[in-house]
């Protein structure tokens, strides 16, 4: 299977091929680039190796076992919502897994736990009237929090799913994988601690049979770690000047794009009559409730909570990280990042090399205006990788769950091989 150089982020009508940006020979040299602009990060190194160690020790709850790891490896990064990946999902995975590979580097998923969607399965199947689909779903009633607060599924709702897919596609890759290690799963799902892990254990199964060697990091649980408190403590230290270039960045791209405001990002808030800042975090309750956090200046004192209710006193002189943990602790709160904040964060913290796909590259530039204007990291780079199948039934289905697909199919997408793409 060739790969070849995505021309722009539409989505392809080139079939059966793996696609990037910018061109896969260059990737060296954007990983060394990237190594050397991020080298004086403040505590990055301790970073990596705290959010390796997280991941490593997730992916043995889901019952994966670990790669061989180095402790100076690069790491490249990708991430997703943990719901069913389609292909041109799946080829972030396959290029972070084949491109680590050549490096002796580690692959790390993001797991967007933090996030709300919909966990069913949509399937096609043969009807009187030719190909219809089918939804399949996982949990009995969905409940409208982020996936890290709904409940993991029992053995009895995870047994009917697989069989229930296994049967409408009968001749898809997931069919046969899921029902060998059927027990297996259902033996692991005992740790999962909510429904977003068990999604990404049935995925890391096909995927660890396929060759993928992966470890999986959730945000609620990297959101939970010292250099992630660092993180918003340096964006909390100066909010108006991050809005300033986060805001200024959004208003360039729709100038220089012609775009309307509903075609990007929205700015954030700013309340000169109150005197505070929207920043692009979550506070969330222990119920799952969210709600976006604002901070204000005033003296020496850091001012944070939500739109309309102040919670907590950080003194700017002071250790923030641990006055922001004993706000948070208080409140019973948990704190989460958004879309820019989150590749942000892994993109100066933990990856060597991030992988987009050509959806959330529409708000790098963003990213990239605070990594440079703010952070003052210069020639950071990213990849983007993609690509477009369609199902044997009907070339006008496109784009579903990947274990649907035949597995000599499937073999032909990811090369099988660990040799160079």
């Amino acid at each position: 299977m060739a790969v070849k150089t995505l021309k722009d982020y539409s989505v392809l009508e080139e079939k059966n091929d793996l696609f990037t940006m910018p061109a896969f020979k260059t990737w060296p040299s954007l990983l060394q680039k990237n190594k050397a602009a991020l080298s004086a990060v403040k505590n990055r190194q301790t970073s990596r190796a705290e959010l390796v160690k997280i991941a490593c020790e997730y992916s043995k709850m889901l019952g994966l076992s670990n790669p061989d790891l180095r402790s100076d490896a690069d790491i490249i990064v990708t991430g997703h919502q943990p719901n069913w990946h389609h292909c041109g999902i799946f080829a972030k995975d396959i290029i972070a897994d084949r491109f680590a590979g050549q490096f002796g580097s580690i692959a790390v998923e993001l797991v967007l736990d933090h996030d709300t969607f919909n966990t069913s399965m949509s399937i096609p199947t043969s009807g009187c009237n030719g190909v219809k689909i089918e939804t399949v779903p996982l949990e009995k009633k969905r409940q409208d929090v982020p996936l890290e607060f709904r409940f993991t599924p029992n053995q009895d709702q995870i047994t009917n799913f697989v069989n229930t897919v296994s049967s409408a596609c009968d001749n898809s890759f997931c069919a046969d994988i899921w029902k060998a290690n059927l027990f297996k799963i259902i033996d692991d799902s005992w740790h999962c601690r909510n429904i977003a892990d068990t999604i990404t254990q049935l995925q890391a199964t096909l995927s660890r049979i396929l060759g993928l060697e992966i470890l999986y990091l959730p945000v609620s649980l990297m959101s939970q770690c010292d250099s992630f408190m660092d993180f918003v403590s340096s964006v909390i230290s100066d909010p108006r000047r991050f809005v300033r270039i986060y805001n200024r960045a959004i208003k360039n791209k729709r100038l220089s794009a012609n775009l309307k405001p509903n075609q990007t990002l929205r700015t954030l808030k700013i309340d000169y009559i109150n005197k505070i800042i929207e920043l692009p975090f979550w506070l969330l309750w222990k119920t799952g409730k969210r709600a976006s956090l604002y901070a204000s200046i005033r003296d020496k004192n850091i001012r944070i909570g939500t739109s309309d209710t102040t919670k907590g006193t950080i003194d700017s002189s002071g250790d923030k990280n641990q006055q922001l943990r004993q706000i948070l602790k208080k409140n019973d709160w948990g704190i989460r990042p958004k879309a820019v904040t989150l590749t942000l964060f892994a993109r100066l913290y933990l990856a060597d090399l991030f992988i987009h796909g050509t959806g959330a590259v529409n708000y790098e530039y963003i990213t990239d205006s605070l990594i440079r204007d703010f952070y003052k990291k210069p020639n950071v780079n990213f990849g983007i990788a993609t690509a477009t199948m369609t199902l044997p039934q009907d070339d006008n289905y496109r784009d579903f769950f990947f274990g649907l697909f035949p597995q000599d199919t499937l073999k032909k997408l990811i090369g099988f091989q660990r040799a160079r793409i």
